[in-house]
């Protein structure tokens, strides 16, 4: 790395990690994360298939081969933008991060990605602003799943007998949400009323009418619908649109109070010109086709 008159670390500082399997023997294992912006502050590994770190944007960085390939380091997203200063695990399944703006990071399953961690503020950023108090924390210790200490600047400290009641209890509500989620079922959207599959036209345009509803008459929260290229659009029942000559597509669907769309219910037709003089017999519409010097036939 140049060398520099700072030992503040600047974003585009290279991370890199010292492991061992054998450290009373000093066989360490260097690896540079070119990949991976900031410096590393504090390490935290429960078990040699696990660490967590941070660097100085505030990603996390965790293991589950540290003694891998600079691959086996991925960042993740840690939901602020500062430097993680410090982590502990007391087991592979409960993790916590801290960082220099009084947030902390905590997970029931630290290599699970983003999703997986929560995102709380201790400090909150309004009492600092125009004033003289620190919101550092640059120390964290939990020796078990039931205790957590931080330490932080201007000499606080921090301890939670529950740190991860908040990360559980997030976790399972998104998993129920998930579970009401896909247990709901998708409407369906009945046509009581279309047009024919196909129309003869005098004039230049003409109103086509629909008629739909919910499958067993659900309650739903509402209804979209398009015809051809035009843009899809709120819609209730019944819904005219103006055509004109040729190939028409109507689609509607139905979405249900969770948010689920129903699956799409199209109907086609087909706009034409009878024929001039009209033949000595009565004809299904449009049976002729097109017709050469009359578009849409």
């Amino acid at each position: 790395m140049p060398a520099r008159s700072s030992a503040r670390p600047e974003p585009t500082d290279a991370g890199e990690v010292l492991s061992s399997t054998n450290p009373l023997a000093g066989a360490w294992r260097q690896v540079q994360l070119p990949g991976i912006p900031g410096n590393l502050f504090g390490i935290s590994c429960p078990s040699p298939a696990l660490c967590v770190s941070g660097n100085v944007l505030g990603n996390l960085i965790v293991s589950t081969d540290p003694t891998g390939l600079a691959s086996a380091w991925p960042a993740i997203r840690g939901g602020g933008s500062v430097q993680l200063t410090a982590a502990s695990c007391p087991s592979v399944s409960r993790c916590i991060a801290v960082d220099n703006n009084a947030d902390v990071l905590a997970s029931t399953d630290p290599a699970g990605g983003a999703g997986a961690w929560t995102f709380t503020n201790l400090i909150p950023y309004t009492q600092i602003e125009g004033t003289r108090v620190s919101n550092a924390m640059w120390g964290a210790s939990c020796p078990s799943i039931s205790f957590c200490a931080i330490a932080a600047g201007d000499g606080q400290v921090f301890t939670s007998e529950d740190p991860f009641v908040e990360t559980v209890e997030k976790q399972a509500s998104k998993k129920n949400r998930k579970i009401r989620r896909s247990g709901a079922k998708r409407p369906r959207t009945i046509l009581a009323r279309r047009p024919s599959p196909t129309i003869e036209l005098d004039g230049r345009k003409l109103t086509t009418l629909f008629r739909f509803f919910a499958a067993n008459h659900a309650s739903v929260r509402g209804f979209t619908c398009r015809i051809d290229r035009r843009p899809l659009r709120r819609c209730h029942s019944p819904k005219a649109y103006r055509v004109g000559l040729g190939r028409h597509h109507f689609r509607v669907r139905a979405i249900g109070w969770s948010g689920l769309k129903g699956p799409v219910t199209t109907a086609a037709f087909r706009v034409c010109r009878p024929l001039s003089p009209p033949p000595p017999t009565r004809l299904p519409p449009c049976w002729h086709g097109p017709v050469p010097g009359r578009p849409g036939g």
